[in-house]
């Protein structure tokens, strides 16, 4: 999906250099309080180390999958850093982490989002209510359904070529020359 919504600017590492971990973390989510998921990413890497001699900190995206019964992590699908793999700045080892209580890859999707520095798709409802997620043809918007990028989004993160954008030029305060 995000080689052809970046139109094959960005490139996630390919599979051969993915590492897919399972770490034992030595404990029960049930002596858990609050939802430390910040934390709970730090001792994961530590113990992917300890377990598998593996520094998740050479890579620039993280994910952590978190139980959807884990105390206090209630009211979220997913979570994420936002900007912190903004593409003109990856590779950027060490800068990225998301975390999901559900599997999805909407919401897989939509935390890469943010990590690549977008915010949520607004957008009205059926009621002409203006809501944060409210756009339905957008992967930041919240609808449940895996689909692109749409094209602000491509263009905040600077990957919509200039020949797919359509300037407005009403509104600009110095006039385009026109050909006689």
């Amino acid at each position: 999906m995000i080689m052809n919504a970046s139109y094959g600017k960005i490139q996630l590492v390919p599979m051969a250099q993915v590492k897919v971990l399972t770490v034992e973390m030595g404990a029960s989510i049930a002596s858990l309080s609050g939802c430390p998921f910040q934390q709970m990413a730090k001792d994961a890497e530590a113990k992917a180390i300890a377990q598998f001699k593996v520094d998740a900190d050479r890579f620039s995206f993280r994910e952590y999958f978190i139980p959807r019964d884990t105390p206090g992590c209630s009211g979220w699908a997913g979570l994420a850093n936002v900007g912190c793999g903004a593409p003109s700045t990856l590779p950027n080892p060490g800068a990225c982490r998301a975390w999901y209580r559900y599997k999805d890859t909407y919401v897989r999707a939509h935390e890469l989002g943010h990590n690549l520095g977008l915010s949520h798709a607004a957008g009205q409802d059926a009621a002409g209510v203006w809501r944060e997620y409210g756009d339905p043809m957008a992967v930041m918007g919240a609808h449940g359904r895996l689909i692109d990028f749409t094209a602000p989004s491509r263009h905040a993160m600077g990957v919509l070529p200039e020949t797919a954008l359509v300037r407005d030029t009403r509104f600009d305060a110095t006039p385009i020359p026109q050909p006689v």
